[in-house]
């Protein structure tokens, strides 16, 4: 009997699916390791439902399908390769127009001082419609990475 309560319980509890991209190397494993969560496998923090694919490679035309029913997305970028091309494409998909954008600067302990203003000159942010939020990270020292998830389970 508790266990079919607790089951009802669970079963009822809406989630809000998000998913988590990057370009290679750019810092998703190491933050899947810091938020405790396994790659190709559904992870669950507050009100989000995470799953993280690697679609950098994949084709435009394919990854719309891959979008539907995404309530948020979390772009991971590592601070010293910040090319805007991933993240103006993501936001152009109408499959995402309501989802905010969390942007993740990756590996800011490896360089002297990130400047938060170049750093939105360079993802040509002014660019997207969506609601957006920059966060410096790192997934190494654990640096801003708990303040980005909470922000984004506030704005869905």
């Amino acid at each position: 009997m508790m266990n079919s309560a607790f089951g009802t319980l669970v079963s009822k509890i809406k989630y809000n699916q998000c998913v988590m991209i990057g370009h290679p190397l750019s810092g998703k494993k190491s933050l899947m390791q810091h938020y405790q969560l396994c790659p190709d496998e559904f992870s669950y923090y507050k009100s989000l439902k995470f799953n993280i694919w690697d679609l950098f490679n994949k084709e435009a035309p394919i990854m719309q399908y891959f979008f539907t029913n995404i309530k948020a997305v979390i772009i991971v970028f590592d601070v010293q390769n910040l090319n805007s091309d991933l993240l103006l494409k993501l936001s152009n998909y109408e499959e995402l127009q309501n989802a905010p954008f969390l942007i993740l600067i990756n590996k800011v302990d490896q360089i002297a001082e990130p400047v938060l203003n170049e750093i939105i000159q360079m993802l040509e942010t002014g660019q997207i419609k969506q609601k957006w939020r920059i966060q410096m990270c790192s997934a190494k020292t654990g640096l801003g990475v708990w303040e980005g998830l909470d922000w984004l389970d506030k704005n869905l």
